[in-house]
């Protein structure tokens, strides 16, 4: 059987490193994904699909959005079974006033967090488990 990651909280904390992706990101939606694009995230909703990808993807394609975004990854093999990770992922972020989108992968979480934050955003993640 696979490992599933780990469900302890005080061990995910722990353990957990935060990586700020080189990358700035932008969250939009569209009807479709263009084939000239490869997005790091897809989310099928009733008005569309939200997609997270690149500024430089964006620009190949004509796309509006508001803000842009910074992509963390949280390197440590979580369990989709966890209990309280993203809470406390996002509630460290929200005592200092910055906006978490999290999407959680089956090997990792990763944070969207505004741009101009980013720096804030993953010293206050890789402070969590101290």
């Amino acid at each position: 059987m696979e490992y599933e990651g780990e469900k302890e909280l005080n061990l995910l904390l722990k353990r957990l490193q935060a990586h700020l992706s080189d990358d700035e990101f932008v969250i939009a939606c569209v009807e479709r994904v263009e084939s000239s694009i490869t997005p790091f995230a897809v989310v099928r909703e009733k008005e569309g699909l939200t997609i997270v990808i690149t500024t430089g993807e964006a620009c190949k394609i004509p796309i509006s959005f508001s803000h842009t975004w910074a992509l963390i990854t949280c390197e440590v093999h979580s369990s989709l079974l966890a209990v309280g990770l993203t809470a406390h992922l996002s509630s460290a972020l929200a005592r200092s006033g910055i906006s978490a989108n999290i999407i959680a992968g089956y090997y990792h979480d990763h944070v969207l967090v505004p741009y101009e934050l980013r720096g804030q955003a993953l010293c206050i993640l890789n402070n969590l488990g101290m």
